[in-house]
This record gives C-alpha cells, sequence and structure tokens, in this order.
C-alpha cells in the first residue's frame, strides 16, 4: 500500500492512488471483520513447488492467518524455503493449497502425481476430507493489488461458511475425496475438479 502511494506521488496521481490504496484496505477490513466471530481456525499450508517440495513463503503466510487460518510453523516473511515431505506429514494440514510459483493450474495437475506418492499422502486430512486445492499462483506472485484477491480467495477456501463469490472461474481446482481414494498416483490429476463447482 505505501509502494502505491509512493508511486501515486511520484506521478502527481496522489488522489487515484489513494482511491486505490483504500479500496484495497477496504476489502481487507471486510475480510478481517467477518473472521472476528470465527471460532476454529484450521491448519493451512501453502505449497509453491511440489518436486522439490517448496512452502509459500515471504507475504504469503500472513496471507494465510488474515483469511483465517491457524498459525503455521512458518512466520509471515519467511523465506521460500526447500523442505523435507515430513514436514508436511507432520503438520497434518487441514486444508492444502497448491499454488506452484509462476505457474498455472496445467503445471500444478502435471506435478500432483508426484506429492500423491508420497508415503502418507492419503492420511493427510486435507486429503481425507477433499480439502486439497490446486490455485493459479497469479494472485500470490508479487506484492501487488491482486494479493487481496488472492486474500478473499483463501478466505473463502478456509471458510466456506462465511465467504462465498471471492473465487473467479478457471483459477482453483479442488480434490474430490472419494475419487482419490481409489485412484493410483499417476491418475490423481482426474480427481481434481473446477472449484467452485461449475453451473449446469
Amino acid at each position: 500500500f505505501e509502494t502505491i502511494t509512493e508511486i501515486g506521488n511520484v506521478c502527481r496521481a496522489d488522489g487515484p492512488a489513494r482511491e486505490l490504496v483504500d479500496g484495497l484496505q477496504k476489502r481487507v477490513r471486510s475480510v478481517e471483520s467477518a473472521l472476528t466471530s470465527v471460532g476454529y481456525k484450521p491448519r493451512v499450508f501453502s505449497l509453491e513447488g511440489i518436486n522439490p517440495v517448496v512452502i509459500g513463503g515471504h507475504w504469503i503466510p500472513d496471507l494465510l492467518e488474515r483469511s483465517g487460518g491457524a498459525p503455521g510453523p512458518y512466520p509471515p516473511g519467511c523465506s521460500a524455503c526447500r523442505i523435507g515431505w515430513e514436514e508436511v506429514r507432520s503438520y497434518a494440514p487441514e486444508k492444502l493449497f497448491i499454488d506452484l510459483c509462476s505457474s498455472d493450474l496445467a503445471r500444478g495437475l502435471r506435478e500432483i502425481p508426484w506429492l500423491a506418492a508420497q508415503d502418507g499422502w492419503m492420511d493427510l486430512p486435507a486429503v481425507k476430507s477433499g480439502e486439497v486445492y490446486l490455485i493459479d499462483h497469479v494472485y500470490f506472485s508479487c506484492p501487488g493489488p491482486r494479493v487481496v484477491d488472492g486474500l478473499e480467495m483463501l478466505a473463502q477456501l478456509t471458510h466456506p461458511d462465511v465467504f462465498s463469490g471471492m473465487i473467479p472461474p478457471d483459477v482453483a481446482l479442488k480434490l474430490d475425496p472419494v475419487q482419490a481414494k481409489g485412484c493410483l498416483p499417476d491418475d490423481v490429476a482426474r480427481c481434481f475438479h473446477p472449484f467452485p463447482p461449475l453451473q449446469a
């Protein structure tokens, strides 16, 4: 927000910059306000890489908390570093967000079989309940206005009982736990479907 204001000042566009920042801040406050009455915050985890496994770092942990997730093992501002699969497994996320760095959903579908082949994949609470999501990384790739779109998306994915209408079409896929239960790792991509579901 400060950067937008500074650019506005340099470009002699103080008014439009202030209007943009005010609108973005209002949307952030709206999410935070809606979450004040939420009691339970699920364990959430973000992956920006699959092979090797890379956590969502920098501003991603902050977004995960602001969208109603429980504080995770990696604090806001941490690096997007490589970790072992066992760290994911031991945290036992209830919501798993896979937003591969600089990638779209197609790449996520190509790489998800490797993850599904790891020991303990089917035992993750997120997998058992179908709370695994592939998300287009464009909403998280840089700390600009679109990150607020990402915050709203994560809020709906984390607390669908509180938020709705915040996820554009063609930017998220959700795991079907029934299909996944009897699916081989190489075929797991077939178990992901558009979210929210397409209207007939």
